[in-house]
């Protein structure tokens, strides 16, 4: 207190003029004043009042009036006003503040004391108006901070918190759930009515079934030369080789050599369907594309029936998805025991009962072992995702919530539940991320020290992971799944929570602003951005492939990625709805045209790989044209032989006896069971052709 501190008590009224109270905004402080008696004799009439002592008359007086206490407070300014400093204290040097003025523009406050700066995402016209941009989302009226929304038309511009920020069809936190009604496509939500949201998760069901039964019924395909095809072959005249037995090395490793293409194609789909984790708002219409796309990481939550059954939620995708990769192993391990199972019970008459390389089953069970291996290898990109993003949990004002499922809140009441997944996920963890490439190296491992590579059996188990490459690179597959396991991970583990720390209740750094603030984005963009073009230098220095096509067509499809990832990092990771007007920001429009240039790029490099393939030889239709040509030759002549047998005089008169003998030549070619080991006849099988001729 500073000013006139004494006053004199008038019929027991004490004013005090000029005092003046300093303290801090906002605080409260206890004043006291107490009464001090004046010497006997003096005027009764007359009395002083004092702070922190007051005087009265006579001495009685002063026993009988109590120090009186009383709280003083230092009000603030009104809300969306902030003080003005005129002056420094002379004593303590603080600053002096005496009057309050209104915010400016682009700032604003709710608790007077001091105008902050617009946070992202928000729209500030002075005073105390905050509102949020459209795309932008806060949990109540009185926060000050904004997230990003996932989907940019879920949330709707103006004051509206909470789900009255929400768009028709959303709710929750961030607008990321769907209300009642509505099923989830991608990162939107759809009236479920629409059965147009129902075409992508039935056509993506048909074709996965279709690719099963064709590996199944296609049988591994060999890759020897000409040499183990007994095709007879012939000379012409300026010394080319002619026939069936020219072209067979050429058929029989065009599937191989296609195999390389085919891995460079899944690596754009898969890497391009993972991008969409990231902490970016796509453009409308790009988003559908990548959610297509990520069906080739066997996303399951793009399946789910949502309307049918609102208890869907990513627990029970997590649970499906870490599950299915052991439920195709069973259900090969159960084709190979019923295969071997039908092999003996066939077998069972002959004498020695010894397995052969004959039969029927033994296809089969090979094709059981190598389809098992495929799938699990082109599944493990997706099946690394589900298991990363059980522990991506994005940090709110009203709790963390999980970023695949924002109807699942990681910590308070839904702490226990979470902690049960988080133990189960650890298992997961080293079976899949850790456990599938270990498994790999170890199986190429094993069959290069016994010398398994070159043999037959073992390349058409597993010939798709390492026949392509040279003898010094045989796991450079692997090279591929750990930089498909990295870009799931990186948008996992660096968010901006993480790579900022700090205090979650600090409204600066404690919290995930999600796509518009930047920051994670750049980190994100910048990590994969390394990853990938390590992986292209490595390609272009080592050429890890046996044929230089299939090393620049991996090395295309790397730069196909890395080029999407600059597009996240320098095009979209910019909010043109920044209140910074240093900002060169992309509008929307400009944004989907340079997607739209993106995607027009990728389909000329993947054409481009695939006609390239073409012209070398590896996309040959005429092997599949020469086989089932093959097949309807052999039944002509199966007919002809017939007819030559039932009037072998007539044929003799027509000289078409040389014919007969061909066409049972190459009825004994087809009847003798062949595999990929050799051509040798069992000995029931000579006996039946002997009887015949007979």
């Amino acid at each position: 207190l500073a000013g006139t501190l004494v006053a004199t008590s008038v019929s027991g009224i004490v004013v005090f003029t000029g005092v003046v109270p300093r303290g801090r905004l906002g605080s409260t402080y206890a004043a006291r004043i107490a009464c001090d008696a004046v010497a006997a004799g003096t005027d009764s009439t007359d009395s002083t009042a004092s702070s922190p002592a007051a005087t009265a008359t006579p001495a009685a007086l002063a026993v009988s009036v109590a120090p009186m206490t009383f709280s003083l407070s230092i009000a603030k300014c009104t809300r969306g006003h902030e003080p003005v400093v005129s002056a420094n204290d002379a004593i303590t040097n603080e600053p002096i503040a005496k009057n309050c003025v209104a915010c400016k523009d682009r700032s604003f406050n709710f608790d007077g004391m001091q105008c902050v700066a617009c946070p992202p995402g928000g729209n500030c016209r002075g005073g105390d108006q905050l509102q949020s941009r459209e795309g932008w989302w806060r949990s109540s009226p009185e926060a000050e901070i904004l997230f990003a929304c996932p989907s940019k038309e879920a949330c709707v511009a103006g004051t509206n918190a909470g789900d009255g920020a929400c768009a028709l069809g959303y709710a929750g936190p961030v607008c990321a759930v769907c209300e009642l009604g509505y099923r989830q496509w991608g990162k939107a939500c759809v009236p479920c009515a629409d059965g147009q949201t129902y075409a992508l998760p039935i056509l993506a069901i048909l074709g996965f079934a279709l690719f099963l039964y064709y590996i199944f019924r296609e049988p591994p395909k060999k890759t020897t030369t000409a040499a183990a095809e007994p095709a007879e072959k012939t000379v012409d005249e300026d010394g080319n080789k002619t026939g069936a037995g020219a072209g067979a090395a050429k058929n029989n490793t065009s599937g191989d050599q296609s195999v390389a293409l085919f891995s460079s194609l899944v690596f754009i789909v898969q890497c391009l369907g993972l991008l969409k984790e990231y902490d970016v708002a796509f453009p409308r219409g790009v988003d559908k594309i990548l959610d297509a796309m990520d069906l080739a990481n066997f996303n399951l939550s793009a399946l789910a029936p949502g309307c049918s059954d609102d208890s869907v939620n990513f627990y029970r995708s997590f649970t499906v998805g870490v599950l299915a990769p052991p439920m195709v192993l069973c259900t090969c391990a159960l084709i190979y025991y019923l295969a071997e199972r039908a092999r003996v019970r066939h077998y069972r008459d002959f004498p020695d009962r010894q397995r052969t390389e004959h039969d029927a089953y033994e296809p089969l069970k090979r094709r059981c072992l190598r389809n098992a291996a495929w799938l699990l290898t082109l599944a493990y990109s997706g099946t690394a995702k589900t298991v990363f993003q059980l522990y991506n949990a994005r940090r709110l004002d009203t709790g963390s919530f999980l970023r695949r499922d924002f109807g699942i809140l990681v910590d308070g009441a839904g702490a226990n539940t979470y902690d049960a997944y988080v133990a189960a996920g650890v298992l997961a963890l080293l079976a899949y991320p850790v456990g599938v490439p270990l498994v790999i190296a170890l199986v190429l491992r094993k069959g290069s020290k016994e010398g398994k590579l070159t043999d037959e059996t073992f390349k058409q188990k597993y010939g798709f992971l390492y026949q392509a490459y040279k003898p010094g690179f045989m796991i450079w597959e692997l090279a591929g799944l750990v930089i498909k396991c990295f870009l799931a991970a990186v948008p996992v583990f660096a968010t901006e929570a993480n790579l900022r720390g700090g205090d979650p209740t600090d409204a600066t750094n404690g919290f995930d602003v999600g796509a518009g603030g930047g920051f994670a984005l750049a980190c994100q963009s910048t990590l994969a951005q390394a990853a990938l073009l390590g992986l292209m230098v490595a390609i272009m220095w080592l050429r890890p492939h046996k044929n230089k096509l299939h090393s620049a067509q991996q090395a295309t499809a790397t730069a196909v990625v890395l080029g999407w990832v600059m597009v996240l990092g320098n095009v979209l990771n910019v909010d043109s709805a920044s209140d910074d007007a240093q900002v060169v920001a992309f509008d929307e429009e400009e944004k989907f045209r340079v997607c739209f240039a993106a995607v027009a790029a990728t389909m000329a490099a993947i054409l481009g790989m695939i006609i390239s393939s073409f012209f070398a030889g590896e996309l040959d239709a005429s092997a599949s044209t020469a086989y089932a040509a093959d097949v309807a030759r052999k039944s002509f002549y199966r007919l002809t032989s017939r007819k030559s047998n039932a009037s072998a005089d007539d044929d003799a008169e027509r000289g078409e006896t040389k014919r007969g003998k061909k066409a049972d030549q190459l009825l004994d070619e087809e009847t003798t069971p062949r595999s990929g080991y050799g051509d040798e006849l069992n000995s029931s099988t000579v006996e039946v052709r002997i009887a015949e001729r007979k």
